[in-house]
C-alpha cells in the first residue's frame, strides 16, 4: 500500500527503495566453467586454469552492474 501510494504521489520513489538479488552460486559457477571452457585461460603463475573464475566473477559483476541493486544474497546447496 506504502508503494501504490508514493507513486501515485511521486512517480519515481519506487526508483529508491532497495533491491534484493539473489543467487545459486552454483548454477553461475556451473555456467561460468562451459562457457569459459573454451578460452584456455590460464594462471600466469601456476598455469593452472582460471576460466571459471574468471567467468563467475565476470557475470557477477555485469549482475551488479545491470540490475542497480542495494543488497545481494548467495546461496550454495
Amino acid at each position: 500500500h506504502l508503494l501504490l501510494t508514493a507513486r501515485k504521489y511521486h512517480p519515481w520513489a519506487w526508483a529508491k527503495m532497495n533491491r534484493l538479488l539473489i543467487i545459486d552460486g552454483h548454477a553461475l559457477a556451473f555456467r561460468a566453467y562451459f562457457a569459459f571452457a573454451a578460452s584456455q585461460l590460464k594462471n600466469s603463475l601456476t598455469g593452472a586454469p582460471s576460466g571459471a573464475v574468471f567467468g563467475f566473477w565476470r557475470m557477477l559483476f555485469k549482475l551488479l552492474q545491470d540490475e542497480k541493486v542495494s543488497h545481494i544474497a548467495f546461496t550454495f546447496d
